[in-house]
């Protein structure tokens, strides 16, 4: 038998491989509660991303007069101090920190306080976030007041700007110029230290400056940092930094969204810098005969294809086991086929031939299976003894049907279904296990007194010998 294993020249590679397009870096949940008298602030709870995130604190209070002595939260997070300036403020952050439901962030100082606190999420940020090159910390007594970064470390990048001040104004009411988004703000100057919090998302390394300006302002704390965003953030590209995609002996298609296409026929695919999936599905091809030599009761008939074609099962018969190959193919099914054990009715196969040109068509071929009944009682077996029986299996029967014939070399059999078994056979013995058989003997059943026979034969033939001979 002749196998031709085909496929995987001609496999689609469809989704073959996809860039990790993690989310952009982004705002995420946020609060501000401010605290009067207090010697441990406890901000009210927010719901946060459960893992991955980066938080940002900012603390606005009278450093003069008291220091913060501990950061921690709900989620058992650790915080680090960014930077403080002046007599304002301070940032603290934590980079791929665990969050969820009920997230709180808990200050502690040295005495009581009247604290502003700022509690800030940010999503798509890298494990390592924090961009230490770009935080800048500075005290600046005239409008617009003012803070320049560092250089990022990367293009995509969200800064956070922090402005401080001892305004008496109430309310304060913060304004920024220079594309910073101010999220969060506490005007009441007649009872804290105000102070407002606005982030920037950047997609160009350089340095930036936040301006801000608000009423009644005579002096402010300004910090601004630097997170970075993770590697991929921002959706897929042809061409991810991270990976690059060669394809060797032809032109490949490829999107630029989502998964990427590549159809590059008998291409080959090296890809670096990224893990890709890739499926292949093997097929059992047999070739065909010549056109037009096959039995008309073969699988093939009616089908018309040119030399040098092959064939291969699509979904195979349910109620039939053939054994393919490219000889029995054009032969007659009942020459290398069987039925299910007792099964009649119909059943199904598709098959698709492929051609030199590798152009394809499937097809369906039905065939009806009959007389294929088994003889009770089922759990019988017959054995002859004297003779060698022939068995003849026509229409694909089992070989002990109810409607076969069986013919025994030297005697006549007879054999009824459903029946015991009646033999008349000259020298042939029989011997059926499983069953009970009646047997005749020269027409006697058994059981009769055969000598008694015998005697009266006798004596009728010295009946009639007598007679003939007056």
């Amino acid at each position: 038998m002749k196998r031709i294993i085909y496929g995987l020249l001609t496999t689609l590679l469809i989704g073959l491989f996809s860039v990790d397009a993690s989310a952009a870096i982004a705002v995420g949940a946020k609060r501000i509660d401010h605290f009067s008298n207090v010697s441990s602030a406890t901000t009210t709870g927010i719901t946060t991303a459960a893992s991955g995130s980066t938080f940002v604190v900012a603390v606005s209070f009278d450093h003069t007069t008291h220091i913060v002595t501990g950061i921690s939260d709900s989620k058992s997070n650790t915080y680090t101090l960014a930077g403080t300036a002046g007599d304002f403020g301070s940032v603290y952050y934590c980079s791929n920190c665990t969050g969820g439901a009920s997230h709180t962030v808990t200050i502690t100082f040295d005495g009581a306080e009247f604290p502003i606190v700022h509690f800030l999420e940010i999503t798509g940020a890298a494990t390592s976030s924090y961009d230490s090159a770009v935080t800048a910390k500075a005290e600046d007594s005239a409008s617009p007041f003012t803070v320049t970064s560092g250089t990022t470390s990367q293009a995509a990048e969200l800064l956070v700007s922090f402005i401080a001040s001892n305004s008496g104004s109430n309310p304060v009411s913060y304004s920024e110029s220079s594309g910073f988004t101010i999220q969060q703000q506490d005007g009441d100057g007649s009872n804290y230290c105000t102070s407002a919090l606005a982030p920037r998302i950047v997609s160009s390394t350089g340095t930036f400056t936040p301006s801000y300006t608000g009423s009644g302002i005579t002096g402010s704390t300004n910090i601004v940092i630097g997170i970075k965003e993770a590697s991929g953030g921002g959706g897929a590209t042809a061409s991810p930094s991270a990976a690059s995609l060669v394809l060797t002996g032809a032109t490949p298609t490829i999107t630029t969204s989502g998964n990427k296409l590549a159809t590059p026929s008998t291409a080959s695919l090296a890809l670096t810098g990224a893990t890709p999936s890739l499926t292949v599905q093997n097929y059992t091809w047999y070739t065909l005969p010549a056109p037009g030599s096959y039995d008309s009761n073969s699988i093939l008939a009616g089908q018309t294809y040119p030399t040098g074609s092959w064939l291969r099962v699509v979904t195979d018969w349910a109620h039939i086991t053939s054994v393919y190959s490219t000889g029995p193919l054009q032969n007659d099914i009942n020459d290398y086929s069987t039925a299910e054990s007792g099964y009649t009715g119909s059943d199904t196969a598709t098959y698709e031939i492929k051609t030199p040109a590798l152009s394809t068509s499937q097809y369906t071929v039905t065939a009806t299976i009959s007389n294929n009944i088994n003889i009770g009682p089922s759990t019988a077996s017959l054995s002859l003894t004297g003779a060698t029986p022939t068995v003849t299996v026509t229409n694909n029967k089992l070989v002990t049907p109810s409607t076969a014939s069986l013919a025994l070399t030297g005697a006549t059999p007879t054999i009824a279904a459903g029946q015991n078994v009646l033999v008349q056979p000259t020298t042939a013995a029989l011997a059926l296990v499983g069953a009970t058989p009646s047997m005749l003997i020269n027409g006697v059943p058994t059981g009769v007194n055969y000598s008694f026979i015998r005697r009266v034969e006798r004596s009728l033939i010295r009946s009639v010998s007598r007679s003939v001979g007056r």
